[in-house]
């Protein structure tokens, strides 16, 4: 597919080509100058040659890198001292000395080419398609995410992953407008690679051409980000260089990502290929060394998984190449890939099962974009909040996507369900668990979720009478466990804790269970609510009794009686029970005219009630208005009520 690709696309430049030559023709373009290379005077070409020649082909068996370059330098010494060191004129010395360095260029040039050309034998002993040997490790740096050491021959590479979150995203202030990459590659080739001493610059021109190439090979298997949520980093450490430190990089990185956890879909490796052309002689070269890139004629890079090539790179310094030279580069490469494949997976093919622990953990939830506002919250207060409280870093997107990233899972999974909490809302039908936020003298609200509150109303408090129904309620505590109306919870057992015990009207005693961290409350629906009645012989019977919670949405709490009760009751033909449904509605008609504790009326003369009294007083003025309310609902309800039911068991007092 990939040489179909080549060829289709050399016919479609064909028109291009053409008309460049129309073009020139017409516009009368002049001939280039001819160029004159420089004469090195023939018989000291010859005296050099015939000196160097044996020792430069016996410096082109030594296989080491190092080695082969110190049995130039003795060779070019030797002839320096023979040759140039016996001339007396300066000048003359000074160019032979130079056309010394020239002729032993040509000859390394020459003695290689002829060698892979007629031997089949290239510099370092191997043949055209061998592969020098090959050595893998992964985990080397313990507290990166991942990392992977890879060794061909005389390259070596070490490449480390590291796992981000959106934060670590690179910014390019491009001519498209502002993009964001997701994935970086970095590719560093320091001077100690390669036996030099230098400074550290800025990034060169041939390190950006290197990671740009090294990137693209990497760039088709890596996850889809909505599997994988993670900014990944690759960072390319050269450590020695003898050819193809770019391939190199692929597989180091490759190794990195399996071993830091990253689930690619395919495992890739890279090969340099090389070309020795003479007429029509050729050499296709496999796994080039860096001679035989400066000797050669073509540096063809290929890259690929098992099933298909993700990048490819080719530099030439002849006119140009044929097809066939171009297919048997790309066999020999797929061959060489497999082979490198093969050894890589021997350390590790697939990713590890979880990434590193010193990674962050990225959780993706999805919430509904209107739910957005809500979780940022004013001026970033709530989700500020969340971050500071959990440790984690939260990121949210338009479309109500947010990732949340902690090293640790537990604060992870606490921040989800502070998110889930503060976008949940109240659904008909559902229990929810809350904690009593503000007492008021017609209920209590509770919360039973961030932001939303619902009216717990005196009615539905407990179902026995109290002397003030908001007693038992504490702020902060969930409302007190009900146990029926023959119990009631002495003064001295309520404290700051809520814990304490039930005393029974007929004696005895029982523990009163501990607060419980929250309540069960029902939001705008019916529900049943167990409550016992009294019968004769002080029998406690079970009822159910359907009880109307109110709406947590209204701005303003609504205080009713719920004739649902008493008309449940006197339609079931239950109304002469104890006759406690009309005592019910009595009372609170009484209550809303005179709103004291039931038990005021008959204890003006006690100054512990008095002073219970006078607190009520307070409470009673400072919530005028709500029960001036209460009591026009009240007196729709009841005139309702009275239009359906003869009012003759209900008192004016």
């Amino acid at each position: 597919d990939m040489l179909a690709a080549l060829k289709f696309g050399h016919q479609a430049m064909m028109p291009l080509l053409n008309a460049q030559d129309e073009l020139r023709e017409k516009a009368g373009s002049k001939a280039k100058r001819a160029f004159v290379a420089p004469v090195i005077d023939p018989e000291f070409k010859a005296k050099a040659e015939k000196f160097l020649s044996e020792k430069i082909e016996k410096a082109q068996q030594i296989r080491e890198k190092m080695d082969r370059y110190e049995a130039y330098s003795n060779a070019k010494k030797e002839a320096k001292a023979t040759l140039t060191d016996v001339i007396t004129d300066d000048k003359l010395k000074a160019q032979r000395e130079k056309d010394l360095g020239n002729i032993i260029e040509d000859l390394q040039y020459r003695l290689s080419r002829e060698m892979i050309l007629s031997k089949k034998s290239r510099i370092d002993g191997r043949d055209l398609t061998t592969v020098r040997p090959i050595t893998c490790e992964v985990g080397v740096l313990p507290r990166a995410h991942g990392s992977g050491l890879f060794t061909r021959g005389e390259t070596q590479v070490m490449g480390t992953v590291t796992l981000g979150t959106g934060d670590d995203e690179q910014m390019i202030d491009s001519l498209m407008g502002l993009q964001k990459r997701k994935f970086l590659l970095h590719y560093n080739f320091p001077p100690y690679s390669v036996g030099e001493v230098g400074r550290f610059f800025g990034t060169s021109r041939r390190e950006v051409g290197h990671g740009n190439l090294a990137e693209r090979a990497v760039k088709a298997i890596l996850p889809d980000f909505e599997k994988f949520p993670y900014t990944i980093r690759i960072v390319a450490d050269v450590l020695e260089s003898n050819g193809s430190s770019s391939m190199g990089t692929v597989c180091s990185g490759i190794m990195a990502l399996l071993d830091a956890g990253v689930p690619i879909k395919h495992n890739v490796a890279g090969i340099a290929m090389g070309l020795i052309k003479e007429g029509d002689r050729v050499a296709v070269l496999t796994d080039i060394l860096g001679d035989e890139d400066h000797l050669g004629d073509m540096d063809f890079k290929v890259a690929g998984t098992t099933e298909g090539i993700t990048a490819v790179q080719m530099d030439i310094k002849i006119d140009s190449v044929n097809f066939q030279i171009m297919e048997t580069a790309l066999n020999q490469a797929k061959q060489g890939r497999l082979h490198i494949l093969g050894e890589m997976e021997k350390v590790i093919k697939v990713p590890r099962g979880q990434i590193s622990e010193f990674a962050p953990r990225i959780e993706t939830i999805k919430i509904h974009p209107d739910k957005i506002r809500e979780v940022i919250g004013s001026g970033g207060k709530v989700i500020r909040g969340i971050t500071e409280t959990c440790n984690v870093k939260i990121e949210i997107e338009d479309d109500g996507q947010i990732h949340i990233a902690s090293a640790d899972p537990e604060a992870t999974k606490k921040a989800i369900q502070m998110i889930n909490d503060i976008c949940a809302e109240a659904e008909v039908g559902k229990t929810y668990k809350g904690k009593v936020v503000k007492i008021k003298d017609f209920g209590a609200f509770v919360e039973i979720a961030p932001e939303t509150q619902g009216l717990l109303h005196i009615s539905e408090i407990a179902h026995e009478r109290r002397g003030a129904e908001t007693e038992g309620l504490q702020l902060g505590v969930a409302p007190a466990r009900d146990f029926g109306d023959d119990a009631r919870i002495p003064r001295a057992a309520r404290g700051g804790d809520g814990a304490g015990q039930i005393v029974g009207k007929h004696g005895g005693q029982r523990d009163l269970l501990p607060p419980q961290p929250a309540a069960d409350l029902q939001i705008g629906a019916d529900v049943t609510h167990f409550r016992r009645d009294r019968r004769r012989a002080g029998d406690d019977v079970e009822q159910d009794v359907p009880l109307r919670a109110q709406d947590h949405q209204r701005a303003e709490p609504d205080v009713r009686i719920n004739l649902q009760q008493h008309d449940r009751r006197h339609r079931d033909g239950e109304e002469d029970v104890g006759g406690k449904g009309r005592h019910d509605l009595h009372h609170r008609l009484h209550q809303l005219r005179d709103p004291r504790p039931h038990a005021d009326h008959h204890a003006d003369g006690n100054p512990d009630e008095r002073g219970r009294r006078d607190q009520n007083d307070d409470a009673r003025e400072r919530g005028e208005a709500e029960q001036q309310r209460a009591a026009d609902l009240l007196q729709r309800d009841a005139a309702r009520h009275e239009a359906r039911h003869p009012p003759d068991g209900i008192s004016g007092e």
